[in-house]
């Protein structure tokens, strides 16, 4: 049971938190500042479809990846960044101005092209992420394939 005195100490704080007539707003562009990670423009879940490089790093000793591997697996990652990089820096500009707009009173109906914009760029970063485990399971013998499943399994 909360004492009187408690009671009352809460509904000064309680007052003391609200804003006052001098308090300015927030600008739309300040609004929830947190900065995704690239894993958070996954059209699907990094638990469901990891990230299978930090398998591979993390068990090198398992792996036994071999030179002309690891060239493989170099140059495959190479050709994969850039792309990836380029939507995911994409999906977050859209991310903003889409969060931008709600702030600032647009609704859903007006944002429409912007939505799926957002939804192509996490698509074509989800595409390119389920090309990239297909690609190095060409790279990877019987075995390493099976390794990196049975890692990735959840």
């Amino acid at each position: 049971m909360i004492s009187k005195r408690r009671l009352a100490a809460l509904s000064v704080l309680s007052l003391l938190a609200l804003p006052t007539a001098a308090d300015e707003r927030p600008k739309a562009e300040q609004c929830a500042r947190i900065e995704p990670g690239p894993a958070q423009y996954s059209l699907i879940h990094p638990f469901h479809l990891p990230h299978v490089l930090r398998f591979i790093k993390d068990n090198a000793a398992a792996f036994r990846i071999d030179g002309e591997q690891q060239q493989a697996i170099d140059r495959l990652t190479a050709e994969v960044r850039g792309p990836t990089q380029t939507r995911q820096a994409e999906a977050a500009r859209l991310e903003r101005e889409i969060s931008i707009a709600a702030f600032d009173g647009q609704d859903s109906r007006a944002q429409t092209e912007r939505f799926g914009r957002l939804q192509q760029v996490k698509r074509e970063i989800a595409e390119i992420h389920v090309d990239f485990v297909n690609r190095l399971r060409g790279i990877l013998s019987l075995e390493q394939y099976a390794l990196l499943r049975k890692l990735a399994e959840h």
